[in-house]
């Protein structure tokens, strides 16, 4: 790696750029070379990195094995970022800088991006899906930030859904499921990632309102064997369409009420009282066939 340069202006007529150029580096700037991709690479101080701000909807897993093998090789992949006035917004590689943190590095290296907001979206959701394992919660806000920035881009809302699905292989209506779930309450997002409930089953919930939703929770925490497959998803959106929903239609769909078998009657006569009627070899289940036609008989007898 290169030595730190020396960019502080040599004429005392340096312009604004210069000095803005000079005081970054002076803060940690490197700038080593051989990048194939044709981008300059520089070296940052890990404590001028700020969180993009849409961060905080994605988690930070696996950080204590990322971490590990930073100690043993390095950050060999460069995080991206973009200038925010004397610190730098990390665009992507949030995990790589955290677990280079964890490993005890105060320099990483990174490509600094000139990029507006629609575009930093877009480094930004594109590094997302690079990533090993990415929950469904995390796939549908990746995928709504992507369509955002494309639609920003294009002024249109017209072909952005269509485009996130060609580039990710897939058809429209796999993204605006993913899309759709960003529309659960916290609690019933976390049982599709937890796979505690079907996906499918949470994008029907999402179609209801957040009081809904609330009022299905509770529910299902006062019946703690409730689960939410399709079907009962179905019938919850379906009842508060037709009449909306209350606590008491949200138990009987989630545990529906068993009907009662009707007990079965018996007419029970003293064996004493027919017994020379029958013979001793003729069986109890004989009798009542024997007595059953009997009375079938009688009853055709008095209509006649």
């Amino acid at each position: 790696m290169a030595g730190k340069m020396n960019l502080m202006p040599s004429s005392a007529n340096a312009t604004a750029g210069e000095t803005m150029t000079a005081m970054k580096a002076m803060l940690g700037q490197f700038v080593p070379t051989g990048n194939p991709d044709g981008k300059q690479i520089v070296t940052l101080r890990i404590d001028l990195l700020d969180a993009y701000p849409k961060q905080n909807i994605f988690g930070m897993r696996e950080l204590e094995e990322l971490s590990e093998n930073i100690r043993e090789v390095g950050v060999t992949d460069p995080i991206h970022v973009r200038a925010k006035g004397m610190r730098y917004e990390i665009l992507s590689g949030h995990r790589r800088s955290a677990a280079a943190k964890l490993a005890g590095l105060e320099e990483i290296p990174a490509i600094v991006e000139n990029v507006d907001d629609a575009d930093a979206d877009l480094i930004f959701c594109d590094n997302l899906y690079h990533r090993k394992t990415l929950l469904p919660s995390e796939r549908g806000a990746a995928y709504k930030v992507q369509v955002e920035a494309l639609q920003r881009k294009a002024g249109t809302n017209g072909p952005s859904v269509s485009a996130v699905a060609a580039q990710m292989g897939t058809n429209r209506k796999e993204i605006y499921r993913y899309i759709k779930l960003t529309e659960l309450v916290p609690e019933l997002l976390d049982m599709v990632d937890e796979d505690q409930m079907p996906m499918r089953a949470g994008v029907a919930i999402a179609s209801l309102p957040y009081e809904e939703q609330y009022s299905l929770l509770e529910v299902m925490d006062e019946i703690s064997t409730a689960k939410i497959d399709l079907n009962r998803a179905s019938a919850l959106v379906s009842k508060y369409k037709e009449q909306g929903l209350t606590e008491e239609t949200i138990r009987e769909i989630l545990v529906p009420t068993k009907a009662k078998k009707k007990k079965e009657e018996f007419l029970k006569v003293p064996m004493e009282k027919v017994q020379h009627f029958f013979s001793e070899a003729e069986t109890p289940a004989q009798m009542i066939e024997t007595v059953v036609n009997a009375l079938d008989f009688y009853n055709r007898d008095l209509e006649r």
